[in-house]
């Protein structure tokens, strides 16, 4: 991957969501929130350090911290008082009141890497059943709430969530909670329980002159985009690379099934291959990512449906692909929605293999798909090679393709 592909990938690996492990209801509402954050008191500050807050979320009712944490940028602080000036802004749908908010005052002291945890504070993620003002009618002056600071750590709410009522508040912060009708325009550049906060620009949507970017945010305009003659080489070993890939998953599929190693079973067969194109801005696929069935040279000089060996024919249900046609490729012209003049945008690649067994009816049987390797490339980042041929070399690392990280 180029250097540039590097940092978005490294931005995307940085802001990865840590999923609730509780299911969502099927009817519920993503609303839109903004948390601001002022100043900071507590009752002993270090004259030789600086601070911070660490974001992050927490379920009551399965004692977990989950969601896409922020850290703000470290700060300087005058007597008992350090200004954070924040605003935090995330999407998520309506759960109940065991969500809250977790901040987390971290302690760094000058000449020293180290940092520590000195107090933190909870607040409830509100607006079930009551009414929260709304963060673009909030004047500029208004008057903050103050939350408790504890003293420790708020790992223990994993053991008790009224744990900490006991003990005494070892500061204050200025934070109040506000709803944000506005940020339902950018729910789909950011995933939901991602926080993101005053470090963060969300690339595909507009700069903003004064304030935050979320503060009103507007997506940039749709750049009609389309890619042809998409093709898709696997070298010199074609053959040997796909066997080993069906070995592993067989082998996989008899410990999953608990059967002995030397118990026979139906292989699983590649009964399609396809590619998926989609466009990321290093938080979220900003649409669901497209799939295009990828063809052979068969397909594309006879129309046909099977991958055959050069001068011998195969059956259209054969699933080999043989060394002497290592190439597949996309017949269609794909059009990609929702891309931007944005250098930070990426276009995801990725190599899906359907699989299945067949039975004697000829019926798939026990069918998943299986990413097998991947490749992005910024088409912004250069722009006098737009319009000429490009290409991306695709990585094997089918692990990152999870649910819970970059779904293809």
């Amino acid at each position: 991957m180029s250097a540039l592909v590097n940092d978005w990938y490294g931005n995307f690996l940085s802001r990865r969501v840590v999923p609730l492990r509780r299911d969502l209801p099927p009817d519920a509402i993503t609303e839109g929130y903004a948390v601001v954050i002022r100043k900071l008191r507590l009752t002993k500050l270090s004259h030789t350090a600086t601070y911070q807050i660490s974001c992050y979320f927490f379920d009551a009712k399965s004692s977990q911290f989950f969601g896409s944490p922020y850290r703000s940028v470290d700060r300087p602080h005058t007597r008992n008082e350090c200004n954070i000036d924040e605003d935090l802004f995330f999407h998520c749908p309506h759960l109940d009141d065991a969500v809250y908010l977790v901040i987390e005052i971290v302690e760094t002291s000058k000449g020293q890497n180290q940092s520590i945890t000195v107090a933190w504070g909870l607040i409830a993620i509100s607006g079930y059943g009551e009414t929260i003002l709304d963060y673009a009618r909030v004047p500029p002056d208004f008057e903050l709430q103050r939350i408790k600071l504890y003293p420790g750590s708020p790992k223990v709410l994993t053991f008790s969530t009224k744990s900490y009522d006991d003990s005494t508040a070892s500061g204050s912060l200025e934070c109040s909670l506000y709803s944000h009708t506005r940020l339902t325009t950018a729910v789909d550049y950011f995933p939901e329980f991602c926080i993101v906060g005053n470090r963060y620009e969300i690339p595909g949507l507009m700069s903003s002159g004064k304030g935050p970017q979320l503060a009103d945010p507007t997506p940039m305009s749709q750049v009609t985009s389309t890619l042809d003659e998409i093709s898709l080489s696997f070298g010199p070993h074609a053959e040997r690379i796909e066997k080993l890939i069906l070995d592993d998953i067989n082998t996989d599929r008899l410990y999953r099934e608990n059967h002995a190693p030397a118990v026979r079973i139906e292989p699983m067969q590649v009964i399609e291959r396809r590619l998926r194109i989609g466009i990321h801005n290093g938080f979220a696929f900003l649409s669901e990512p497209l799939v295009v069935h990828l063809s052979s040279i068969d397909e594309q000089l006879r129309g046909t449906h099977s991958l055959r060996r050069k001068g011998r024919p195969l059956s259209r249900s054969s699933s080999d692909i043989r060394s002497e046609i290592n190439t597949l490729f996309v017949r269609p012209r794909v059009s990609l929605p929702k891309m931007a003049d944005d250098e930070r945008l990426v276009i995801v690649f990725a190599l899906d293999y359907l699989l299945g067994t067949r039975a004697g009816d000829k019926a798939i049987l026990n069918s998943q798909s299986v990413i097998i390797c991947w490749g992005a490339w910024q088409p912004f980042a250069n722009r006098s090679q737009l319009n000429l041929n490009g290409h991306v070399q695709a990585s094997g690392t089918p692990t990152r393709y999870t649910q819970n990280s970059m779904s293809l």
